[in-house]
């Protein structure tokens, strides 16, 4: 399994959690949007990170989540012997960030990168990204950029 798989399944059964707890039911089920838009985008799943997922629906849509139990495999349900899954603090925060790079005040691209990286590094990504290297012409006259 990938860091940024880990990493997102991790942010999603801690903030499944918490949301939950706090009756906060829409951003639980945006949240699971996201977390199934990024597995549908892999090559394949493993079948741990599979049983994981048919946990964190049952909330929500309890009948789908026991038939994709059974599908797995498990012979019981979902609601007597299955636990919440518990989230590892050190994949909580990703290594990577995504930020958008805007020019004359518009976002014109986004560009992947460390979230240590300085200026000049994310300056050089951004001048290498097709969308965004069109639109600069010359050397630009001011470079903002927030660590």
């Amino acid at each position: 399994m990938s860091t940024e798989t880990l990493t997102l399944l991790n942010q999603t059964i801690k903030k499944l959690g918490d949301d939950i707890d706090g009756f906060k039911f829409n951003t639980c089920i945006s949240q699971l949007m996201i977390l199934v838009n990024h597995l549908t985008e892999l090559p394949s799943i493993d079948k741990k990170t599979f049983e994981i997922l048919t946990i964190l629906i049952s909330p929500f849509a309890p009948h789908l989540a026991e038939e994709l139990r059974s599908e797995l495999g498990n012979k019981f349900s979902i609601f007597t012997k299955a636990t919440r899954p518990k989230y590892d603090e050190k994949y909580l925060v990703a290594d990577t960030i995504t930020i958008g790079v805007q020019i004359n005040g518009k976002v014109r691209g986004t560009i992947n990168i460390s979230k240590d990286a300085e200026e000049k590094e994310a300056f050089d990504l951004a001048k290498s990204d097709e969308k965004i290297k069109t639109r600069i012409t010359g050397e630009p006259k001011k470079v903002i950029y927030v660590k």
